[in-house]
């Protein structure tokens, strides 16, 4: 009686392992230009890989369908089954160009070396960067390079601390040396279903919503050549804001973009007064 019921088990356990091939395999990080769920893709032409991870020994992937949906979930494009075992740096290849600002949903099925072919991924989301004329902000700040009577291009600060100059520098307190706090209320007349803002803030921002930092990252945006380039970041709000009052607060900071003379020895340049894009 012992004999048959382990026949039995072993049997079932057996059967079970046969039963769905897509059992064997599964899909760990799917990535969109190397991050999972973007929010700042800004090839139009977007890259995809995904890894896989399988109890089977010598499992490998000889061919693959990725699919890309938009946020109804109809298909955009799908690849076709494409012989490979490449897992990274898949082009998207449709003939239509991506939207501007739109976010598409995007999975991808492989076949084994028997020519078995998995379950569909989960689905991962990406969205294509705004173009310019979506985003209609302005740069704004406590006071405007403009009005701050600073000429344009670079401005130079050489002030030796132990000179009397150097004690009536430390002794001025401009607006445009100190850390500003900016603020907006807006009211949501319903549910919101999507929320992305775009922002940079020169030097450096922190940005809240509601009273609530946004993200864990510092100090940003990145540093760069202010003449030549300025970053910006993207963040999704959506769960944050909510129906009624909102309010989107901002705390700018010099940082390298207007570096105040003799505090910093690698830099001795300002950009301008602290300013936000949003």
């Amino acid at each position: 009686m012992k004999k048959v019921l382990i026949l039995l088990i072993a049997a079932i356990n057996f059967g079970c392992s046969l039963n769905n091939s897509s059992g064997r395999v599964s899909f760990g990080r799917l990535v969109c230009e190397y991050e999972e769920s973007p929010l700042l893709v800004e090839e139009q032409t977007p890259r995809f890989g995904w890894q896989l991870h399988s109890t089977e020994n010598g499992f490998g992937q000889t061919a693959y369908e990725l699919e890309i949906l938009d946020i109804k979930g109809n298909t955009v494009w799908l690849s076709g089954k494409i012989q490979s075992d490449e897992s990274q740096h898949i082009p998207y290849t449709g003939k239509d160009q991506l939207g501007a600002g739109e976010q598409y949903q995007w999975r991808v099925r492989i076949w084994d070396n028997n020519d078995k072919s998995t379950s569909w991924s989960e689905k991962s989301f990406f969205r294509i960067a705004p173009d310019k004329k979506q985003l209609n902000a302005l740069w704004i700040g406590a006071i405007k390079r403009e009005d701050s009577n600073l000429p344009g291009g670079r401005n130079y600060h050489n002030v030796p601390d132990s000179s009397e100059k150097g004690q009536l520098w430390r002794e001025t307190d401009p607006l445009s040396r100190r850390s500003i706090y900016l603020r907006k209320s807006f009211k949501a007349q319903k549910r919101i279903e999507d929320a992305i803002i775009y922002i940079s803030g020169l030097g450096h921002y922190e940005l809240s919503l509601n009273g609530k930092k946004i993200g864990n990252d510092q100090y940003n945006p990145l540093w760069s050549d202010y003449d030549k380039t300025v970053y910006y970041n993207a963040y999704d709000l959506t769960e944050g804001v909510k129906k009624g009052d909102n309010t989107v607060g901002v705390l700018l900071g010099n940082g390298f973009y207007n570096e105040q003379g003799g505090r910093y020895k690698k830099m001795q340049v300002s950009f301008g007064p602290p300013t936000l894009f949003l």
